[in-house]
C-alpha cells in the first residue's frame, strides 16, 4: 500500500471516530481515538511497503536496512499513545494528570518539531 493509500486510512480513521465519538458526546475523545488507530493501521500498511525508499533513508542515514522499521514502529508508538490519551478524555481510563498535562504536553511538542523537521528535509531537493 502507497503512502497516500496510508494517508487516506488514516484521515478515514480520524473522520471514523470524530462520527462515532459524536453518538456518544465524545467528539474530541473520538477523533483522537480516531487518530491513533489510523496511525496503527497507516504503520501495519507501510510495513508491507518498506522498499527501496525506505531502505534509502535508512541507507542515507548511515544504518543500511534499519530505516524500512524505524517510521513505522514510531507511528505504532503515537496510535497507542493517541488511543490512551482518547480513552482517557472519554473517561474510559484514568492516567495520573502530571503525566497527561505535563508529560503529555512534552510530548506532543517533540512530535511536532519531529514532524517539522521530517517535513523540512523533504522539501530540500537531493545533491
Amino acid at each position: 500500500m502507497g503512502r497516500t493509500s496510508g494517508w487516506s486510512l488514516f484521515v478515514a480513521c480520524m473522520f471514523l471516530g470524530l462520527g462515532i465519538g459524536m453518538l456518544f458526546d465524545q467528539a474530541g475523545a473520538g477523533i483522537i481515538i480516531g487518530m491513533g488507530i489510523g496511525f496503527v493501521l497507516e504503520a501495519l500498511a507501510s510495513k508491507g511497503v518498506g522498499t527501496s525508499e525506505t531502505k534509502k533513508l535508512g541507507e542515507k542515514a548511515g544504518t543500511p536496512g534499519h530505516g524500512d522499521h524505524i517510521g513505522p514502529l514510531i507511528f505504532v508508538f503515537m496510535g497507542i499513545g493517541f488511543i490512551l490519551g482518547g480513552l482517557y478524555m472519554a473517561g474510559i481510563i484514568t492516567i495520573p494528570e502530571i503525566v497527561w498535562e505535563e508529560v503529555g504536553a512534552v510530548i506532543m511538542i517533540a512530535l511536532g518539531i519531529m514532524f517539522l523537521l521530517a517535513a523540512l528535509c523533504g522539501i530540500r531537493k537531493p545533491t
